[in-house]
């Protein structure tokens, strides 16, 4: 089931055939798009949130693994070669659904769905320990997919209780763009930012801002 689709310009979708029937979305990384997958739990230890300035995100693969629908295990996939390893611990009861990556500080950031405790909450990822800082709560629940618009860096996700709704790097604090109930999971902005579009099953969506229509 696909659910986060993202672009970075300039782009080449690298197509990562899942081995799994656990297939979870696609992750943009630096310089390419790439699948992002269930490869199963790793490690097991007590989440401890960072406070410090995250890492950025390097030329790996980056994937979160939702391991038995709320427990959530950050991945790396090598690129080339494709080796998946753990990055960081096992959240438990946090329920990490959206993932992406800032087009010009590369922070990776990272959205709560409300099968865990911290529902509609925004967390940045540090990219070489898997920490994870809270930068705040949306006020909307089952935020399911994270995509930066390449044009103005801003970050969108897709509520399942709400619709589209563009969230604050700083605060988390996010405002509804467009009401819908569709089930959507993936985002992903073409690569000069008019168009948005959204995973939903086998069927694609695409939102466009400047008429504020879904289709």
């Amino acid at each position: 089931m696909i659910r986060d689709l993202n672009f970075l310009s300039p782009a080449s979708l690298l197509t990562i055939q899942p081995r799994s029937p656990l297939f979870k979305g696609v992750l943009r990384v630096l310089g390419a798009s790439a699948m992002v997958f269930v490869v199963g739990a790793l490690f097991v230890y007590v989440p401890v949130l960072g406070s410090s300035s995250p890492a950025p995100a390097t030329c790996d693969i980056y994937a979160v693994n939702d391991h038995s629908g709320n427990d959530s295990q950050f991945v790396t996939i090598s690129y080339p070669g494709y080796s998946a390893s753990a990055l960081g611990p096992v959240y438990e009861n946090y329920d990490l659904e959206g993932l992406d990556i800032h087009p010009t500080t590369k922070i990776i950031y990272a959205s709560a769905g409300k099968d865990g405790v911290v529902d509609g909450n925004i967390y940045t990822v540090d990219a070489n320990s898997g920490a994870l800082s809270l930068v705040g709560n949306t006020g909307f629940s089952e935020i399911v997919a994270l995509s930066f618009r390449p044009n103005d860096h801003t970050l969108w996700g897709w509520s399942e209780d709400g619709g589209l709704i563009k969230i604050s790097t700083i605060t988390g604090v996010a405002t509804l763009e467009f009401s819908g109930d569709k089930n959507i999971e993936g985002l992903a902005w073409c690569n000069d930012g008019t168009l948005l579009y959204g995973s939903a099953g086998t069927s694609l969506y695409v939102y466009n801002p400047s008429v504020n229509s879904l289709v």
